[in-house]
């Protein structure tokens, strides 16, 4: 577990999310504790509290104190190119990142979480993950579908005044993504979670929630 004061440089990832979609993310958690994927760099944007970076390996630390609250997380998992699997396995695998936010939310360890699905092509296969563990499925909490591809920023960037990374470094992906929202134990209407996520989310999107009988 790393704080970020201790960091003195960044392990760079792929694609770093757009302020569009963090600060966004920051109105439906009030505050993000924590980004176990991230980089000094990538927080310059995100402002968690504390993040774990490629060196730490956030899928094998735990999300949460068990005598702290719960975390609120924000997740933009890397997928960095498959030059081995070992790198593959360690940086670029989304299924296991879900696999382990899932995990983390069951323990109690995870109050709630905003996970971006870089390519929505990975739901197939993080939903496989979900079944062989006994989780639920990615689409089962509240979702929101952008209308337009949606910008992300690479490593490198000179943050401008307004706190956005500037436009030479940003690029907008050729495949589709997708948000989720995941909380502990409740579901629409009793969760203000998916209240917040509505009203932070409806204008760049189409929103989807899991009928609940």
């Amino acid at each position: 577990m790393t704080s970020l004061a201790a960091l003195t440089n960044s392990a760079s990832a792929e694609h770093y999310t757009s302020p569009l979609i963090v600060e966004r993310a920051r109105k439906v958690l009030g505050e993000i504790d924590l980004d176990p994927a991230s980089s000094l760099e990538a927080n310059r944007v995100v402002r968690a509290k504390m993040i774990f970076t490629r060196e730490d390996d956030g899928r094998v630390l735990k999300w949460g104190g068990e005598d702290a609250a719960p975390s609120r997380v924000f997740i933009n998992p890397p997928s960095s190119p498959r030059t081995n699997a070992v790198e593959y396995a360690r940086t670029g695998d989304v299924r296991a990142w879900w696999v382990k936010a899932m995990g983390e939310l069951q323990a109690r360890r995870v109050r709630a979480f905003v996970f971006i699905v870089f390519r929505i092509d990975a739901l197939t296969s993080m939903a496989a993950g979900s079944l062989e563990r006994g989780l639920p499925l990615p689409l089962s909490g509240m979702t929101c579908w952008p209308h337009k591809r949606v910008p992300y920023w690479k490593p490198g960037a000179q943050l401008q005044f307004d706190g956005t990374p500037s436009q030479d470094v940003q690029e907008s992906p050729t495949h589709a993504t997708c948000i989720l929202l995941h909380t502990r134990g409740l579901r629409p209407p009793n969760d203000t979670y998916f209240d917040r996520f509505a009203a932070a989310f409806r204008d760049i999107g189409t929103l989807t929630v899991p009928w609940v009988q």
